[in-house]
């Protein structure tokens, strides 16, 4: 899958495979779903999640998702 190989930053400076995460994870869907759904290893998705925490700033999900709320891009999806 392409998204592994995907070195590009969004304009957040989110990976595009950490972007793809991080709508999933504001759908709810869990990280073992989430591994499903992508193709991905889980403990990628982990590795995902926390470079998304890490990078926005945020301790929690609904931290998360209150931040993403926020921004324009996720407005659709939270």
């Amino acid at each position: 899958m392409e998204l592994r190989y995907n070195k590009s930053r969004d304009d957040l400076g989110l990976l595009w495979q950490d972007r793809a995460v991080l709508e999933l994870l504001l759908q709810a869907k869990s990280r073992s779903m989430i591994a499903e759904q992508l193709e991905m290893p889980f403990g990628s998705v982990n590795t995902s999640c926390n470079r998304i925490y890490k990078t926005l700033d945020c301790h929690s999900l609904p931290e998360l998702i209150l931040k993403c709320s926020q921004l324009e891009q996720f407005s659709s999806v939270v």
